[in-house]
């Protein structure tokens, strides 16, 4: 049993994962990595009916959720705060919710992860709740948890000429860029799915653009931010 166990460390990380029926069972995987487990939700054969849920993380530190999936069917994850995510879908493909997410911290850590306000079809369903033990031999590795954004480059914008700002994400996410002025009116939008890492963006001001002060909002289901914009 010891031997077993210092080869698991070896190999980076060891996360343990336990359900409120005293079920029991063990994830492999190492900072950085993605983690995925399930959690029921009811029945399967209410393909039509919508999910909503909240889950609540009492560690963000340890694992940090990027993905959820019911079935075949993909569920949004609204992240509110560090601790509290929404789920939602407007479908079942399934009767598990399968929640995966980045390992983020190991030395000994926990995570205690429970979905609640869980109703299937408007009826209320049980709670759910999960322990993540994370172990390991050495320090974490260093994790950026939160989106940045940078730019705009170049600074002031000329009004008929394009800018480029660059956003750097710690996991895959949907990304949302609004530019507005200052009594909150929209001039700019843009959408688009990028992976992990700092991607550029190429953004063009429309036509009648007045010169003044804006500002350039961002968000991700990983952070959000914003910086001033000046336009000439």
């Amino acid at each position: 049993m010891t031997q077993h166990f210092v080869q698991l460390c070896a190999a980076g990380c060891a996360l343990l994962v336990l359900t409120a029926q005293a079920q029991t069972d063990t994830t492999r995987g190492t900072v950085g990595s993605q983690l995925c487990f399930r959690l029921p939700i009811g029945s399967d054969t209410l393909h039509a009916c919508a999910f909503r849920g909240v889950l609540r993380l009492s560690n963000p530190t340890v694992w940090y959720p990027t993905t959820a999936q019911i079935g075949s069917s993909r569920a949004v994850l609204q992240r509110i705060s560090d601790t509290l995510w929404l789920v939602e879908s407007d479908t079942l493909g399934g009767n598990r919710l399968e929640l995966c997410g980045l390992v983020l911290a190991a030395s000994d850590s926990l995570c205690v992860v429970v979905l609640d306000s869980v109703t299937v079809c408007s009826i209320p369903q049980p709670q759910q709740r999960h322990v993540l033990v994370v172990s390991s031999i050495g320090p974490p590795l260093p994790y950026v948890r939160f989106a940045r954004l940078e730019g705009p480059y170049p600074s002031p914008v000329q009004r008929r000429s394009g800018f480029v700002v660059y956003v750097g994400l710690d996991a895959s996410s949907l990304v949302r860029l609004h530019l507005y002025d200052l009594i909150g009116r929209r001039v700019l939008e843009y959408s688009a799915l990028l992976d992990r890492g700092s991607h550029r963006i190429d953004l063009i001001l429309p036509d009648g653009t007045a010169p003044g002060l804006y500002l350039l909002h961002m968000s991700s289901t990983t952070g959000s931010a914003h910086t001033p914009v000046i336009v000439e």
